[in-house]
């Protein structure tokens, strides 16, 4: 009884979900118990029935009057960056290019430069060209292709690939 109970219960999962919708509504332990009992009845009771057609008329009548009730939908949490992963990731309107004089300029073991801007953005080289930046020099900081940024000097003589670090 327990196996043809089992097996019913999954080739019935429209009555099913919509009967445990509605017993997991009950609050008081005895009547929920009661309300599952009833549905698990009711799922055998469609199961018994030798005609297809009419076994599937019976689940569906199950199904239906949960279907009637609307659910109420939850609040709407902001999403996460799972729940965000895949979807168009639109952004506000950034600029293109930004243009900032050098407030202080430093470089790393491999001879790559690391500038910090007057409003206090790093950018750090991620190619390998070598030219010399200078304190004060102003630069033009752009978006390139594949999200990647160049850095040039204002008149355009000198570019490298950079990365934002802070």
């Amino acid at each position: 009884m327990l196996k043809t109970a089992v097996l019913t219960l999954m080739l019935a999962p429209a009555a099913v979900s919509a009967a445990d919708a509605a017993c997991r509504a009950i609050d008081d332990q005895r009547q929920r118990l009661a309300c599952y009992d009833k549905a698990a009845e009711a799922v055998v009771h469609c199961a018994a029935h030798k005609d297809r057609l009419d076994r599937l008329l019976c689940f569906d009548g199950l199904a239906k009057p949960a279907a009637a009730v609307p659910a109420q939908a939850p609040a709407a949490a902001p999403a996460t960056t799972d729940q965000r992963f895949g979807l168009n990731n639109e952004r506000p309107e950034e600029p293109e290019a930004i243009s900032q004089a050098i407030s202080k300029m430093k470089t790393d073991p491999y001879g790559k430069f690391i500038v910090t801007l007057e409003n206090g953005q790093v950018w750090k080289q991620i190619d390998s060209r070598r030219f010399r930046l200078d304190q004060g020099v102003p630069v033009t900081i752009r978006k390139a292709s594949l999200g990647s940024f160049i850095l040039s000097q204002s008149d355009g003589s000198k570019s490298a690939r950079v990365k934002r670090v802070q």
